[in-house]
């Protein structure tokens, strides 16, 4: 369980941005730590689920966005930090007399989430590089990014481009409601084991995959702050993968 506070400056302010990364295994917990770890509502929640995949997935989410948001507010216990969904099941965080937005998700036992002030709209990804996956993700490219992409060389490629879409998705608050075509791909750059990418519909925005050997994990965030943000942000993550 790790988590960083960077701050940017931008617009003559300071923004604070936090960022928690999980790996499930390391976690132990029972019902006395899961009343302390969630508020009132988020417990109660909890005691309606019946299978265990869902409560791991939920206990997951819940703990990664709380530690997040504790970073830029370190005053704030757990249970004074309660997470919702919102129409678009999109996390929603509610803390005493502040506000702040936050992208979440999680793969398997890992989980990862960046809290961030409104002004600054971000979104972030996690997937496993499963290869039997491969051939579901390509249907879902475009002519353009097929034109463009090397599967021969980095076939990982196909996971890293569907981190990058879910990541802007979240990012707009539209998910996959919206056609996926609209996240096309225009072009990417590799380096080492780093990709960042320009979206064709999205130019203000900018984005970048890390890739480990099993998963991708993909962040966006707007092309104003990439310079202040983007290197940076992943030297942090690097030390949590």
């Amino acid at each position: 369980m790790d988590a960083f506070l960077k701050e940017i400056d931008y617009d003559n302010n300071i923004h604070k941005i936090g960022v928690s990364f999980i790996d499930f295994n390391e976690i132990n917990y029972d019902n006395s730590e899961l009343s302390k770890m969630l508020s009132m509502k988020e417990y109660l929640e909890l005691q309606t689920m019946k299978f265990e995949k869902r409560k791991h997935d939920y206990v997951l989410g819940r703990l990664c966005s709380k530690i997040a948001v504790q970073q830029i507010y370190p005053e704030l216990n757990y249970s004074q930090i309660d997470v919702s969904n919102g129409v678009f099941n999109q996390p929603v965080v509610n803390i005493p007399n502040n506000s702040i937005q936050i992208s979440l998700s999680h793969c398997n036992d890992y989980g990862i989430a960046i809290a961030f002030d409104e002004s600054i709209p971000m979104g972030i990804d996690i997937e496993e590089i499963k290869e039997r996956n491969y051939k579901v993700i390509k249907s879902q490219l475009t002519q353009g990014e097929m034109n463009i992409i090397d599967e021969d060389e980095n076939p990982w490629l196909f996971t890293a481009f569907w981190a990058l879409k879910e990541a802007i998705s979240k990012a707009l608050k539209t998910g996959f409601l919206t056609p996926i075509e609209v996240y096309e791909i225009s072009e990417y750059k590799i380096d080492e084991n780093m990709l960042t990418c320009e979206f064709k519909n999205f130019p203000q925005f900018a984005s970048t995959a890390y890739v480990t050997e099993n998963y991708v994990t993909a962040v966006v965030f707007p092309n104003r702050i990439e310079n202040e943000f983007g290197i940076d942000f992943f030297k942090n993550l690097k030390t949590l993968c």
